[in-house]
């Protein structure tokens, strides 16, 4: 190193790590890392300047866009004046290769309080703590499970815990990353999920309470029967998988003003959105109100959360808790105990007075939805359905080929199942997010031919019109821009 004024030679130090950014300097908006007598770590779309040069030392081998830690040796003392064309001709630090690198100081600082941080140790580990594990920067190529990480511009979130609730569903534990906002108590979340190469996005209800201590979340998924996706998740995910997941939604919360007397009625894994509600009423109120839960499910052991149920049932004074097992007589009994209004009287006599809030199959929301409506009282129920409500297909449906314009494959339909599943079964993997015709996420520009909507048995022939290919069918032969 070169002498200090005055010929002495000069004495140094490691500081600790900091990031603070000054204003936009001459490189375009390049934002100037901020040299404090000690480390300077570059922050900005470019390659970082400090204010002046000649005292900067890259770390042997470290690359420009690694994620490892900078060394620095800086004299002790004022530094030398210099010009900012000669100090931005001098400085080149390294670039760590993260918008996100301006956190890494504050994660530190956080970690180690006022004492030196330890240059030795790779910065990324306090990254991979404290941010669950996800990367600062999104890799390149999609990772299988093992190497925990998928492309995406998504958030992530690590896999932090799996067990099992029953013989087919399972709890599994997610720590978002930095940039999470916390749910509201029966929202879901979409959830990315890497199969051959190929990501599934799926949604499901968060089972946890919101603001939890940790910072995680937690999301209960069933598995049903051909469901690719389900079927990986209870079954293959392992526990340090990074999956994608997006911004908590829903409309089928409790209002502001907490209602007096809810009723939820809830079967299979239609109990996870209310779960969250439950937990999240203990963990605010340590009290339940008054609530009556009708909960069905195949036999008690299918029951998700049994025990937690049986346990509040047992210690909270005003919460009633009925359960009914549809198979309890048997696969071969002629008739099993569904939803009934001699039921509903039976369990729930005062139910016309209560605010409703009910989630399962299709054909149970369907029954509500009718005895609701006959009652009058619709705008007391809220429902939140798995898959779109779909109209009765037609008997004279007529399937075709399909053809992806964009990726030139072509794949028979049958006319009744949705174009996007139509396109995974092709071997593509078109953007998508709810599959229930909600978010839009999988619109595409129809190019020739007729599609059904799904939900409502319309038909869209015209061309350039948007259509939602997961709750349109073919209708004869189609092209569509995929």
């Amino acid at each position: 190193a070169s002498s200090s004024a005055g010929g002495r030679a000069p004495r140094w130090r490691r500081r600790e790590v900091t990031s603070r950014s000054t204003a936009s300097s001459s490189h375009g908006g390049v934002a100037q890392a901020k040299l404090d007598g000690g480390v300077a770590l570059g922050h900005g779309g470019d390659e970082p300047r400090v204010p002046w040069g000649g005292h900067q030392q890259q770390l042997e081998g470290a690359h420009p866009e690694g994620g490892g830690l900078l060394h620095q040796r800086v004299p002790l003392g004022e530094a030398p004046e210099r010009s900012r064309a000669e100090g931005d001709a001098a400085a080149e630090l390294i670039v760590l290769g993260s918008a996100a690198i301006a956190k890494v100081g504050e994660l530190a600082r956080e970690r180690v309080g006022d004492r030196s941080v330890d240059q030795d140790r790779d910065v990324g580990a306090w990254a991979r703590e404290d941010l669950g594990g996800v990367p600062l920067r999104e890799p390149v190529d999609e990772e299988p499970e093992g190497g925990g990480r998928l492309a995406s511009q998504a958030l992530q979130a690590r896999v932090v815990r799996v067990w099992d609730e029953t013989k087919d569903s399972r709890s599994i534990t997610l720590r978002p990353g930095r940039g999470w906002r916390s749910h509201r108590a029966g929202q879901y979340v979409r959830v990315g999920v890497p199969i051959g190469g190929m990501r599934h996005t799926r949604t499901y209800s968060i089972s946890s309470a919101p603001e939890s201590s940790d910072g995680c979340i937690t999301i209960t998924v069933k598995a049903i029967t051909g469901g690719r996706v389900s079927h990986h998740l209870v079954r293959k995910l392992k526990r340090g998988a990074y999956l994608p997941i997006g911004e908590p939604q829903g409309e089928f919360v409790l209002p502001d003003a907490i209602p007096v007397h809810p009723l939820f009625i809830t079967a299979g894994s239609g109990i996870t959105p209310v779960m969250s509600i439950l937990r999240n009423y203990v963990r605010e109120y340590s009290v339940l109100p008054d609530i009556t839960h009708i909960h069905y499910a195949p036999h008690a052991y299918d029951v998700i959360f049994g025990n937690e149920l049986e346990q509040l049932s047992a210690t909270q004074t005003h919460y009633r808790l009925h359960r009914i097992y549809t198979r309890e007589l048997g696969e071969s009994a002629k008739t099993r105990p569904h939803f009934s209004a001699e039921q509903l009287e039976q369990y729930c006599p005062d139910w016309r007075e209560r605010e409703v809030w009910a989630c399962g199959p299709a054909t149970l929301l369907d029954s509500l939805e009718q005895h609701w409506q006959a009652a009058g009282r619709s705008r007391q129920l809220h429902l939140e359905r798995f898959r779109a409500k779909l109209a009765d297909i037609p008997a004279d449906v007529q399937g075709g080929r399909v053809r992806f314009v964009n990726s030139q494959v072509e794949f028979q339909s049958d006319g009744m199942t949705n174009l996007l599943r139509v396109a995974e079964d092709a071997g593509l993997n078109p953007p998508h997010g709810c599959r229930m015709g909600i978010c839009h996420g999988c619109d595409c520009v129809l190019v020739s031919g007729s599609v059904r909507d799904l939900r409502t048995g319309a038909l869209f022939s015209e061309a350039g019109e948007k259509v939602q290919v997961c709750v349109s069918a073919a209708v004869g032969d189609v092209e569509v821009e995929l």
